[in-house]
């Protein structure tokens, strides 16, 4: 028994008490008066008899009743007490603790509910825990690189060829913790907004042409084609959050494309919607790997030697669920992957 507990005990104990002296005290009392009633001839002693039975028998009775329900107080508080004790194991970080209550019905939902709600914390602690680790590696990683290429430039018998390279790994780190603080940041922004603001229309086509564009570089590095069907259609949305939306998954189209490989987008005018698939003949992945590609710094290369960060799907995802979208993967390992979006005219 715990502390919580011997309070709610004692009380009960002297309660029954204070019953028992009550009653003690009210038996006396009567029998004083009926002694007193015979002594003066008031009432007959046949008749005092019986009207004694019936009081004493109904003392004991209530006297009896007043004993059990003492010593047996604690079963209906029992179930209260569990559920504060298992509050307290909760509030304290156990989010392994459970109830287990049957009985009734309201009591069996409420352990239900319960439950739900410790293995939701135990999950998202989990994913905090996670989101901590990666993080700091993502982080750490190209801070430790910049320091170590800085300290080789100081050394004068570096060739230029040498000191050109080790600038350009410097510059390319530095440009991974930008886009990693960049994406954190849009990140926190999505997930503490709402509602979409700033909309207005515009040709979604064009902007998605425009992207291509942007992209040119990195997909001409790699000799990628791109195989392009799209309807003129303008849409009701946040110009630059669709952007991005588009930036981050034709860079991942190109990032996990083979060299001399052809990827292939379609965009659909639908009466009410729009659709849009970005297809790839890439490195693909597996049904573990599709589980997560939507968490927080999650990469399907688990060694981190790949580029990116993990963060460009959750924001993806985030942007178009503000716009009362959907997004869908499908992907067959190494054979490429596809990503559909769904997003309203208007």
């Amino acid at each position: 028994m715990n502390k919580k507990q011997r309070p709610l005990n004692n009380m009960a104990v002297l309660f029954a008490l204070m019953i028992f002296v009550f009653l003690t005290l009210a038996m006396i009392s009567t029998g004083a008066i009926l002694f007193s009633l015979i002594s003066w001839e008031i009432v007959k002693p046949e008749s005092v008899r019986l009207w004694m039975i019936l009081l004493i028998f109904a003392i004991l009775s209530v006297l009896a009743g007043t004993i059990i329900a003492a010593c047996f107080s604690d079963l209906p508080l029992k179930p209260l007490r569990v559920l504060n004790e298992s509050l307290y194991q909760l509030a304290k970080g156990n989010f392994d603790v459970r109830l287990n209550f049957r009985f009734p019905k309201e009591m069996r939902e409420l352990s239900d509910s319960f439950n739900r709600t410790a293995a939701e914390l135990g999950n998202t602690e989990i994913l905090r825990s996670d989101f901590v680790n990666h993080f700091s590696h993502e982080f750490k990683t190209p801070i430790i690189s910049i320091k170590g290429f800085a300290e080789l430039l100081k050394d004068n018998s570096l060739s230029d060829e040498e000191r050109q390279e080790y600038l350009n790994i410097i510059l390319e780190e530095s440009a991974r913790l930008t886009e990693l603080s960049t994406n954190v940041l849009d990140l926190t922004k999505l997930e503490n907004q709402q509602i979409v603001t700033h909309k207005h229309t515009f040709d979604v086509t064009e902007q998605i042409r425009r992207v291509i564009v942007l992209l040119q570089n990195k997909w001409e590095k790699k000799n990628i084609r791109f195989d392009i069907e799209m309807d003129e259609v303008s849409i009701v949305a946040n110009e630059d959050m669709i952007q991005q939306v588009w930036i981050n998954l034709f860079d991942n189209a190109i990032k996990f494309s083979p060299e001399n490989s052809v990827i292939h987008i379609l965009l659909i005018d639908n009466k009410n919607t729009i659709t849009l698939s970005v297809q790839d003949h890439g490195v693909g992945m597996n049904e573990e790997q599709l589980r997560h590609i939507y968490s927080k710094f999650w990469q399907a290369d688990q060694s981190h030697n790949g580029t990116g960060n993990g963060l460009g799907l959750c924001v993806v995802k985030k942007i178009i669920e503000l716009h009362n979208g959907s997004i869908l993967a499908e992907s067959v390992l190494h054979e490429g992957s596809t990503f559909t979006v769904s997003l309203p005219k208007e």
